[in-house]
């Protein structure tokens, strides 16, 4: 009797190890994959967070440019650099060179400053030799009279 007593005493803590081991395992195994699931996490916290400096940086450059574009010099320098235009009162000279480039510009010093040299729609196309012959002719039949 004392025997059975002791081997069903020994069934029941073998059980209760088992199930206790078990138990733990499971237990670590829900762990490692809470663990994992963390680490993944914060990976897609901080790539997130690099995604909204990104795009903090970048509605930066677009609230500059919009307060340059509601600047009318800005628009003007773009519309002359980038779109060749002038304005109703002004000739835009364009130099014949043989460099294959399309957008030509160049710089002529004259007696009111430094004028800008574009190819634009519709303008009359000039060699430089022409464009400094016609400028001293013009200059040299201008006569001035003093008093």
């Amino acid at each position: 009797m004392k025997e059975r007593r002791i081997k069903k005493r020994f069934y029941y803590t073998i059980l209760l190890l088992s199930i206790f081991t078990i138990l733990t395992v499971e237990l670590l195994m829900v762990l490692n994959r809470s663990s994992m699931q963390a680490e993944k996490m914060d990976k897609k916290i901080s790539q997130m967070q690099g995604n909204i400096d990104s795009l903090r940086e970048e509605n930066g450059v677009l609230r500059k440019q919009i307060g340059q574009l509601e600047n009318g010099e800005y628009i003007e320098k773009i519309a002359r650099e980038e779109l060749g235009m002038v304005k109703n009162n002004e000739i835009a000279l364009v130099e014949i060179n043989n460099h294959p480039k399309s957008n030509i510009t160049d710089n002529i010093e004259g007696r009111e400053g430094t004028q800008s040299i574009r190819r634009t729609p519709g303008t009359i196309e000039l060699s430089k030799k022409s464009v400094k012959d016609f400028f001293n002719k013009v200059f040299n039949s201008i006569s001035i009279k003093e008093n």
